[in-house]
């Protein structure tokens, strides 16, 4: 089942990460205790590629 940038954003705010910044269509995301950053994609209605 595809899923797009938005739902993505929704699971990831829903797990725990917090958004840090956001630049464009690049949402980007840290959670306590992890040390790198998520970036989700977020372009319209767009479903996100089979590969993520």
């Amino acid at each position: 089942m595809p899923i797009t940038g938005k739902e993505m954003v929704k699971l990831a705010l829903v797990n725990g990460w917090i958004e840090v910044r956001k630049r464009g269509s690049h949402h980007h995301f840290k959670k306590e205790r992890v040390s790198y950053l998520v970036t989700i994609l977020v372009h319209g209605n767009e479903d996100l590629g089979k590969d993520l």
